[in-house]
C-alpha cells in the first residue's frame, strides 16, 4: 500500500471536498475556473517518456518540469505551476528553492506558506491533483507517440468540441442551470456528463435491443445499464482491443477448437 492509498479519500471527490496531505488542503478545480483548467492541462500534460533518457526517468516529476520542460520545451512552466498551486491550495505563498549540495547534486524544495516539502512530496501532490480532477498518473504516463497519432486520427470528428459545448450538452441532458454547472468540480462535471450521456443512450437503444430490432453479432449486451460501474478509462482504450477479447473472438483463427 502506498502513501496515497492511506490518505486519499475518494468520497471527497464525490462531494467536492478538498484532499489533505501533510496538513495542506488541495481544493478541486471548478468548472467556473476555466482559465485554471487550461493551466492544469498545460502543466500536467507532459509524460516523462517523451524524452528517452534514464536520468530523466529517474527524476522527480517536479525536477522534470522545472529543469527539462522549462528549459527545453516551455519557458512559462514554472510560473504556470506556481499559479496553479496557489489557486488549488488557496494561498499566495508558493515558492521553489533550488539547492545544490557540495557534490553539485541539485534538489528542489517547495515552500507552501510555512510548510517545506521535498520534490518527492510533489510526486504525491501530482497524484492528488490529477485524481481529484478526473485524471491519473497512469493516464499521463501511458503516452505512446505511435498510438497517440492513431488516437488523434480516430478522434478527429470530436476535435472541435469545446468545454462550452459540453456544458450546454449537460444543460440539455440534465436540465441543470448554467449557474449550477459552474459550481460543479471538474471531477463532478466529467462524471455527471458521462453518466447523463449513458442514461440517454440507454433509453434510446435498450428498447430497440429488447424488441429485437437491433442485436450484436456476438450476442453480448449492446449497451450497459446506466447504473453500471464506470472505471477511469485508459488513454488508448477506445482504439485497442483487450487481448482476451481478441483471442475469444478469433478462436477459429487460432485453432482453439482442435481435437
Amino acid at each position: 500500500m502506498n502513501i496515497l492509498d492511506k490518505i486519499y479519500k475518494k468520497e471527497n471527490d464525490i462531494f467536492g471536498y478538498p484532499q489533505i496531505y501533510k496538513e495542506i488542503k488541495f481544493y478541486p478545480l471548478k468548472i467556473s475556473d476555466i482559465e485554471m483548467i487550461d493551466v492544469f492541462y498545460g502543466v500536467f500534460q507532459y509524460p516523462k517518456n517523451i524524452i528517452s533518457d534514464k536520468e530523466v526517468l529517474k527524476m522527480s516529476y517536479l525536477k522534470y518540469l522545472l529543469l527539462v520542460i522549462r528549459y527545453g520545451i516551455r519557458d512559462s512552466i514554472e510560473s504556470d505551476l506556481k499559479k496553479l498551486l496557489c489557486h488549488i491550495l488557496k494561498t499566495k505563498k508558493v515558492s521553489f528553492d533550488y539547492i545544490q549540495d557540495e557534490n553539485k547534486n541539485l534538489s528542489i524544495n517547495i515552500k507552501i506558506n510555512d510548510i517545506e516539502l521535498s520534490e518527492y512530496d510533489f510526486d504525491i501532490m501530482r497524484e492528488i491533483i490529477l485524481l481529484q480532477n478526473g485524471l491519473s498518473v497512469e493516464y499521463i504516463e501511458s503516452f505512446n507517440p505511435e498510438l497517440e497519432k492513431i488516437l488523434v486520427e480516430a478522434n478527429k470528428k470530436y476535435e472541435d468540441i469545446t468545454l462550452e459545448d459540453e456544458i450546454f450538452t449537460l444543460v440539455c441532458l440534465t436540465k441543470l442551470s448554467i449557474e449550477e454547472i459552474s459550481k460543479l468540480t471538474l471531477y463532478q462535471f466529467k462524471k455527471l456528463l458521462q453518466r447523463a450521456m449513458l442514461v440517454f443512450e440507454y433509453n434510446q437503444i435498450k428498447p430497440l435491443e429488447i424488441s429485437g430490432q437491433i442485436k450484436s453479432e456476438s450476442g453480448k449486451e449492446i449497451i450497459k445499464h446506466y447504473l453500471s460501474n464506470i472505471k477511469l478509462s485508459g488513454r488508448y482504450e477506445n482504439i485497442l482491443i483487450p487481448k482476451d477479447s481478441f483471442v475469444s473472438e478469433q478462436k477459429d483463427l487460432f485453432n482453439f477448437n482442435k481435437e
